[in-house]
């Protein structure tokens, strides 16, 4: 978490971020606009950590770690789907995934 949070505020004095108990991570541009009553400016980049056992990836948040707990094996091998024009990395079971913690007809 050191290194990424080094990394992206070594972007300069334009960005920040908003950490709560250093459990997620939202990473702004400060000239961006305000949200009433919140610490962090909207557009936003989201930042989550999980960590694993031998069968699951989990949210590495004591609150969320239930429910943001997959087996491996809806995870790897990624594969690519595409996103805003470019190809990026998906889990090979996002249906699964996606399914467990968001209305699809919402996504």
């Amino acid at each position: 978490k050191d290194n990424l949070k080094q990394a992206l505020l070594s972007t300069g004095d334009q960005f920040d971020t908003y950490s709560p108990d250093n459990d997620w991570w939202k990473f702004f541009w400060i000239k961006s606009d305000t949200l009433p009553s919140k610490p962090f400016r909207w557009p936003y980049i989201d930042n989550f950590f999980f960590s694993e056992n031998n069968t699951h990836i989990f949210d590495e948040s004591p609150t969320y770690r239930l429910s943001y707990s997959f087996p491996k094996h809806h995870i790897f091998p990624l594969s690519c789907h595409p996103f805003a024009g470019a190809m990026l990395p998906v889990p090979c079971n996002i249906y699964a995934v996606v399914n467990k913690n968001y209305s699809p007809k919402l996504c």
